[in-house]
Formats: C-alpha cells, sequence, structure tokens
C-alpha cells in the first residue's frame, strides 16, 4: 500500500492517524526510520521553523520508506519554489503554513500537481524511483501527493468555507499558537476566543468531509480534547521532547538512587 494510502485509510475507517514532528533531523534517516518503526503512521518535517538541509531531508524521507510511513515536509512559506524540490526528492505531502484564504490554497494545490492541474515543473529523481518507473504510470502516483494547509489566523477562520471549497485540497491543519496570536491572545490557546474559533473551523471541516487535524506537543489534556473534536490526524511532540524527556529521567532517577543509597 502506497504510504499516503495507509493515511486515508484510517480516516476512512473513522481511525485517528498518529504522527510526530522532526524539527532538527538528528540522526537523518534513522530518526524517522525508528519513528516508523515505533509505529507512527506519518511524520511532519520541519523547514519552517527547524533547521533541516536537503542532504538532511532527503536521508530522512528514505529513512521513512523503510516502514512505509508517510512523511509530510512544512516549507517555510506557501511558495512552489520551496515545494518543487521537496516532491521531487518524494514527499507525500506538502504543509503551507498561514494561509489565509482560498486563492492561497489554489496556489498550495497547483503547486503540488503538474500541469494542467497545476504548475509543479518537471524534474523527477528519487520520485520517479531514479527512473525505474515509466512516465505514465508516475503521473498517475504523483496525484496521490497530499496538499495540506495551514489555518492559523483569524481571517483564515473567516474564509473557512471557501478555502474548504478548493478542489484538490487534501486536508487542513489548525495552528492554535498562531492563530491565538492573531486573535490579541498569543499563547493563550485556551482562551474562550480561541477554543470557540477552533471549534467553528472543525465543525466547518467535519461537514465539508475535509480531514482536519493539529500540531502539539505531548499533552494528555490536549490530546484529549482534539479526540473529543474529532481529529482525524494529530502530529505530537519531536525529538527535542523525546530526549529532554528520557534525559530528565534518567538523570532524576539517578540522583533519586543517590539519595536512597548514601
Amino acid at each position: 500500500m502506497w504510504r499516503i494510502d495507509r493515511v486515508a485509510d484510517k480516516i476512512k475507517r473513522g481511525d485517528i492517524s498518529i504522527g510526530t514532528h522532526s524539527m532538527f533531523g538528528w540522526g537523518g534517516g534513522m530518526l524517522t526510520e525508528l519513528y516508523g518503526t515505533v509505529g507512527f503512521d506519518m511524520v511532519w518535517i520541519d523547514t519552517e521553523h527547524g533547521a533541516i538541509d536537503k542532504s538532511t531531508l532527503m536521508n530522512m524521507l528514505i529513512g521513512c520508506a523503510v516502514n512505509n510511513m508517510a512523511a509530510f515536509v512544512r516549507v517555510a512559506w506557501n511558495d512552489k519554489v520551496l515545494a518543487k524540490p521537496i516532491l521531487d526528492m518524494g514527499a507525500d505531502g506538502i504543509i503551507f503554513p498561514m494561509v489565509l484564504d482560498a486563492e492561497q490554497a489554489r496556489a498550495a494545490v497547483a503547486a503540488c500537481q503538474y500541469p494542467p492541474d497545476g504548475v509543479r515543473g518537471w524534474g523527477p529523481v528519487r520520485n520517479m524511483k531514479y527512473g525505474a518507473v515509466g512516465l505514465d504510470a508516475y503521473k498517475e502516483q504523483a496525484k496521490k501527493v497530499w496538499t495540506v494547509i495551514q489555518i492559523e489566523d483569524i481571517r483564515a477562520v473567516e474564509n473557512i468555507d471557501s478555502i474548504l471549497a478548493v478542489e484538490g485540497l487534501n486536508a487542513i491543519i489548525i495552528g492554535p499558537c498562531d492563530l491565538s496570536g492573531s486573535m490579541g491572545h498569543m499563547g493563550q490557546t485556551d482562551h474562550p476566543e480561541v477554543k470557540q474559533a477552533i471549534d467553528h473551523v472543525c465543525a466547518r471541516a467535519r461537514a465539508a468531509g475535509m480531514p482536519f487535524g493539529t500540531s502539539i506537543g505531548y499533552d494528555e489534556n490536549t490530546i484529549t480534547e482534539w479526540i473529543h473534536r474529532g481529529a482525524n490526524f494529530v502530529f505530537v511532540d519531536h525529538e527535542p521532547g523525546y530526549v529532554y524527556r528520557g534525559a530528565k529521567n534518567t538523570f532524576d532517577g539517578f540522583r533519586r538512587l543517590i539519595s536512597e543509597n548514601r
């Protein structure tokens, strides 16, 4: 089964796809291989706020393929130039930040599709298995690439119905932190006005049959809240979070053993 089909199949069944993040690409392909071994359905590789170069990104995408884990890459802006090389590397989907209206959503979709459906440039390498996949077969395969946009500004909330109606859009991701900032409540994701806006977007997405989810740190109360909202997928935590908690657990445990045995 094609990697992205695993995610789509879980959504159709009403299951929640579980994803995680990589901000810095520590270990390159070994990290994404490890994520897949753990059992994550997908990974969000962040080139907007993270520090991942193209060579590391390519190795991370190869690591995803080992365990058939879907790879989504967030670009720094809604720009076809940024999406193009990542698609050629074989990403399963592109995440476009800060999409505000239907026109910008259509631009994101166009960036991910070849003419006549879009404006993606022709530069197949890894995504065509280095020439092993024929042209016609690849053109059909390329249509499986997901275009995902982030709803993280109050203007996008106000335009949500027209955004959801854009043909070729595969999913939306709600960004609570930036959304709260655009509403004058920076970082207050539990503010009643912010939660009301989030709930509105979720309701409109459900009504439109559009898969939706979010990106959060590991907090069981927040995860539970998104499950109750009907999220189709959630990306949670990242390698610094995993390392910090593991290191702190080891350090605190060692300190405890010292105090108990001296």
